[in-house]
């Protein structure tokens, strides 16, 4: 949203060199999708073509994206609860770590610092094969990030018979 006076048959909108999509709602408000742009600030420009052009110096600044560069261990038990480490870079402010469709929310785990998070495993679906699934990071201000590595999800062992069975009481030795 952008918000200033005299938007009148407003014709363009730009992020620096980049034009911007863009809807007015009245004279001193804009809509628009920022286009895609280099970490920085930029000028915000408004043109008119019966009021001029309007310029807010250094008014956007476009963040770095947040990248994970890897994840340790990357595998742990259904049951979820190991904890997992995400390194990578801009993880200042992510409120959102998905482990396939299952996200964990802020407050839910910790980030350390801009380039490292530790987040309980959540529990894993159920069965008897480890479930493979993708790993993501959300953040308002840095987008997405995909993990390049994969976090798996291990069964439960199983343990279907005990021999010899069964074994007198007189057999076991203190």
């Amino acid at each position: 949203t952008i918000t200033g006076t005299n938007f009148f048959n407003v014709t363009s909108v730009t992020f620096g060199a980049a034009v911007a999509t863009f809807t007015p709602v009245n004279a001193t408000t804009l809509t628009c999708v920022t286009p895609v742009g280099s970490p920085g600030p930029v000028d915000v420009t408004v043109t008119s073509s019966t009021h001029g052009v309007g310029v807010l110096t250094s008014g956007f600044i476009y963040q770095s994206q947040a990248t994970i560069s890897g994840l340790s261990p990357t595998s742990a038990p259904q049951d979820g609860g190991t904890i997992i480490t995400l390194s990578g870079t801009n993880l200042g402010t992510v409120t959102k770590v998905s482990f396939g469709a299952t996200d964990i929310l802020a407050g839910n785990f910790t980030i350390v610092d801009p380039s490292t998070i530790t987040v309980p495993s959540p529990t894993g679906p159920a069965g008897t094969s480890p479930v493979t699934v993708n790993v993501s990071v959300t953040s308002p201000n840095n987008g997405t990030a995909l993990s390049p590595t994969q976090f798996t999800f291990n069964p439960r062992p199983v343990v279907n018979n005990v021999t010899p069975s069964p074994l007198p009481a007189s057999d076991f030795q203190a």
